[in-house]
């Protein structure tokens, strides 16, 4: 090789090394605790041959996140979309507790869930199915889940039989395909679900928008005010924008057209600028008059309808009847808005609990609400990367978290 080409090859190569130099170079490698990690392509071993080593822990946490790099979903609510938000109350309720969240002048983030029930991931969002109506509220004092559904009533009042729910109706894990024997045997030796049946074969068994339907946390929670004075209250979510369904001659087009239908309705209106809003409403109830129905109030598969007790005249002399309890008292408005920046999400991560409460609120003792205790973030839970706090998980204004796992 000629002297000219050696000297064309050599600065061909010291351009590329100070082209190297000056190019960005890789983010270092770490572990999950941010140390770096010094050799990421040969395991620990005793002697070169040797068995691998225990305490090669880097070996371990890469193969640990490996593991769990394809989520499962979860049993139920596993096809869902939802956006962040903000809860503003318009009303004093501090005869009731003394809560902060409720105290007229505050504004809470707050982060909502919708979902199908039954339906997977990626299924038609047209089925006949109930709801998933999640709220989780962002306090000073902590994180609050509002766990509910489109409707005020669930199947069942002890969760006992909620796995027996769930199998009578998730698709056949030997065809793949729902099968109505099964639901229709459940519900056949299930009286307490006719109610929650009958309202799912009507209209609000298919909701046309996540935005056009109502929410309720279902069951019966205990208030406490500042005189330690309890009191039972049920919440109710009421759209603004309507409570519309689809009828079952249009499911079929409907689904050939969109089967994303409700998720890329609500994407399109947060994009519009058109942010769905919700009134917060309470019933209450005192606990003298939880025996004055002639069911047990505090059951999940009852509503709190008004029981006349005495005749009232008013100003127009007509007799109207006064109910047991005030109805529907409304307490506050909540906004959904992706904020600025953000986008809608499918979160697969926003779990709740419906035990998950804050101070001066509590549960009552009814088997079903406890039943079901453990289950929203334990069936999440298995879809959730250990140690990990996403967005819509963590805790607002309480510094360093203070538990060891995720929930």
């Amino acid at each position: 090789m000629s002297s000219s080409s050696h000297r064309v090859l050599r600065h061909a190569v010291a351009a590329i090394c100070v082209a190297l130099s000056a190019a960005p170079h890789a983010a270092e490698l770490t572990r999950d605790t941010g140390a770096p990690v010094g050799d990421n392509q040969n395991s620990q071993t005793a002697g070169p041959a040797g068995p691998v080593l225990l305490q090669d822990s880097a070996l371990i946490e890469k193969l640990q996140r490996f593991d769990r790099e394809r989520i499962p979903e979860r049993v139920v609510h596993a096809r869902g979309t939802g956006a962040f938000g903000e809860f503003v109350p318009s009303a004093d309720i501090s005869d009731l507790t003394k809560a902060k969240v409720f105290t007229p002048g505050t504004r809470t983030p707050v982060f909502v869930r919708f979902s199908t029930v039954m339906g997977y991931r990626g299924s038609p969002e047209q089925a006949r199915d109930p709801r998933g109506f999640a709220v989780k509220f962002y306090t000073q004092q902590g994180n609050w889940d509002m766990v509910g559904i489109n409707w005020p009533v669930f199947f069942i009042r002890d969760g006992i039989k909620f796995p027996d729910f769930v199998h009578a109706n998730k698709p056949s894990a030997v065809t793949g395909v729902q099968d109505p024997n099964l639901a229709f045997d459940f519900f056949a030796h299930t009286p307490e679900a006719t109610h929650m049946l009958t309202r799912l074969y009507t209209d609000e068994g298919m909701p046309d928008s996540y935005r056009r339907m109502d929410g309720f946390a279902v069951h019966a929670f205990k208030f406490v005010n500042a005189q330690g004075d309890v009191h039972y209250v049920k919440f109710h979510w009421k759209s603004q924008q309507g409570v519309h369904g689809l009828r079952p001659q249009e499911i079929p087009a409907s689904i050939g057209r969109d089967w994303n239908m409700m998720t890329n309705d609500l994407y399109g209106a947060l994009k519009q600028g058109d942010f769905p809003k919700w009134d917060l409403y309470v019933q209450v109830l005192a606990p003298k008059d939880l025996n004055r129905f002639d069911f047990d109030a505090l059951d999940d598969t009852k509503v709190w309808t008004g029981v006349p007790e005495v005749q009232d005249r008013h100003d127009d002399a007509q007799p109207r009847a006064r109910q047991l309890f005030p109805v529907d008292r409304g307490i506050g408005v909540r906004a959904v808005a992706a904020r600025a920046g953000d986008r809608a999400v499918r979160r697969p991560d926003a779990a709740g609990s419906p035990v998950r409460i804050r101070r001066h609120a509590d549960v009552p003792a009814r088997r079903e609400l406890h039943g079901s205790a453990d289950q929203p973030p334990g069936r999440a839970g298995r879809q959730q990367q250990p140690g990990r706090q996403d967005e819509c998980r963590r805790p607002q204004g309480r510094g360093e978290l203070r538990t060891v796992d995720a929930e």
